[in-house]
């Protein structure tokens, strides 16, 4: 691990053969919160229990564009998974 992990942070690691690992080092929150937006239920059940298999990551939904606001204010999320063309 570096040296610059913090206390509830977790180092991720994507490497492939054309970058260098060292570019690719985020710090991501444990556990990270992640929400969901899109308009069509059965996308956002899908994405939703993919993401799921991640024990350990807060999954959080929204159904369109006014709702994720709101809910990103009340959760703060790490990352926003959403369908644009059909937001509010």
């Amino acid at each position: 691990m570096n040296g610059w992990a913090a206390e509830g942070y977790d180092i991720v690691r994507r490497c492939s053969p054309a970058w260098d690992c060292h570019l690719l080092e985020v710090m991501v929150p444990t556990p990270p919160k992640i929400l969901v937006v899109d308009d069509q239920q059965f996308v956002r059940e899908t994405v939703c229990a993919l993401l799921m298999r991640q024990p350990h990551w807060e999954i959080y939904e929204a159904a369109d564009g006014r709702a994720a606001v709101d809910r990103a204010r009340e959760i703060k999320p790490d990352v926003v998974v959403m369908d644009l063309v059909s937001l509010k």
